[in-house]
């Protein structure tokens, strides 16, 4: 099965950009790209046996989303033993000074930002 990459947000249209931008990458390239519009829906996969935690690389979340907001995803994906890299979108300086996304999160990465600092940064990570 193709590496999988998890992008959760529940702005449809930064969804659909984050998607395509990657997606037309050296990240992306031969590599399967899921949208979900909030942490349940990626819950859901992994619960489903749609997408198994072996096969995803990345997640990419935002924090706020509704039903399962990005903090209750992570935690939620640690609980199921996902070791693999999440990176946290967020317009939220705070963000940067919660102990928990700090411990947890493989990057904290502020918006607005440029599609090549986001690929660079992600790119690091894979």
């Amino acid at each position: 099965m193709k590496k999988t990459i998890i992008l959760a947000n529940d702005d449809s249209d930064l969804l659909f950009l984050y998607s395509v931008v990657i997606g037309k990458s050296k990240v992306g390239k031969r590599r399967k790209i899921i949208n979900c519009l909030n942490g349940q829906k990626v819950l859901d996969l992994i619960d489903s046996r749609k997408v198994s935690l072996e096969d995803i690389i990345l997640v990419i979340t935002d924090l706020k989303m509704p039903s399962v907001d990005g903090k209750e995803l992570i935690r939620e994906l640690r609980v199921r033993n996902y070791l693999g890299p999440i990176v946290v979108l967020t317009n939220s300086v705070e963000a940067l000074r919660d102990e928990y996304l700090r411990k947890e999160a493989s990057d904290i990465i502020l918006t607005p930002l440029g599609n090549d600092s986001l690929l660079r940064r992600i790119g690091n990570l894979l």
